[in-house]
């Protein structure tokens, strides 16, 4: 018989430090089929951090924020605070 191993912690004290967010301007592709290729998303994630910030901040052509590398955006989504222009990066191929 199969069980389910968990695991507990207490809440946190103080809120999680902010994010030093690096803009990129990043499509992913194919956006509309959920899929598990993540090489383009972790690599800005990795020359983001090459640069200084904690992560990405994936723009588009647009300037609208959409979503970091590996994370959903949210109304309280923090600002970029680390670059001084946007990164463009392209997906692989």
């Amino acid at each position: 018989m199969a069980g389910i191993l968990f695991t507990t912690r207490g809440v946190g004290g103080a809120p999680p430090p902010t994010l030093c967010l690096r803009p990129v301007r990043y499509e992913r592709d194919m956006p509309l089929v959920k899929h598990l290729g993540l090489f383009g998303p972790l690599h800005a994630r990795h020359l983001a951090q090459h640069g200084g910030a904690d992560d990405a901040l994936f723009h588009d052509a647009a300037d609208l924020v959409f979503e970091g590398p590996t994370w959903r955006s949210s109304p309280a989504l923090p600002r970029p605070c680390c670059a001084t222009a946007a990164t463009t990066t392209s997906p692989p191929r």
